[in-house]
């Protein structure tokens, strides 16, 4: 196959993934908020939580540990959103479309680093994660949302810097492993 063909292929794919990450979008409904969206602190009062959650000790947790601060990433932007004056659906919806958009674009990079020569098989992959049962069932468990949308990128970076390594490519190599380093960190670091 050509390369230009290839490349138009991947490109419409590519599109279509974007589209269909947008559909979060038509859950929302103004005024109300999902399902066991209420469970999270951010939701309940963005602007404070921002304020008293980042603190490695609380008197919530009888002199334990906090896991607050885990949840910076999603309170800082979640706070961000609220200040623009998007309301609590809204801001669920943006995460949501977020998520759905990384699991898609993921897989697919996932998927065109095992099949790189594969015309369908890295859009039908990236379909079948962002639509899968497990996947839409365990929405509102945001630590494994998380977890679920960056895994197929931290895998494909994995392979990645396997590749670079085997080639004998050290500055590859060492890109790799940065890229990867903060993949993991971000997703791995709020699903904790």
């Amino acid at each position: 196959m050509d390369s230009l063909d290839l490349k138009k292929i991947r490109i419409i794919e590519l599109v279509i993934i974007f589209i269909l990450g947008l559909v979060p979008l038509f859950w929302f409904k103004n005024g109300y908020f999902f399902a066991n969206g209420d469970d999270f602190p951010l939701f309940l009062n963005s602007h404070q939580t921002l304020l008293t959650g980042t603190s490695l000790w609380s008197t919530n947790y009888l002199g334990a540990a906090t896991p607050m601060p885990a949840y910076l990433i999603y309170q800082y932007s979640g706070a961000f959103l609220s200040y623009l004056g998007l309301s609590v659906g809204a801001i669920q919806s943006v995460f949501d479309v977020f998520l759905f958009l990384v699991a898609g674009f993921s897989t697919y990079y996932l998927t065109t680093k095992i099949y790189p020569q594969s015309k369908i098989a890295p859009f039908i992959a990236s379909l079948f994660y962002m639509f899968n049962f497990f996947f839409l069932i365990n929405l509102r468990n945001i630590g494994f949302m998380w977890t679920c949308a960056f895994l197929p990128l931290i895998l494909a970076l994995f392979l990645r810097i396997m590749s670079a390594a085997h080639q004998g490519d050290k500055n590859n190599t060492n890109k790799s492993i940065i890229y990867f380093a903060l993949a993991s960190v971000v997703a791995l670091s709020f699903a904790s």
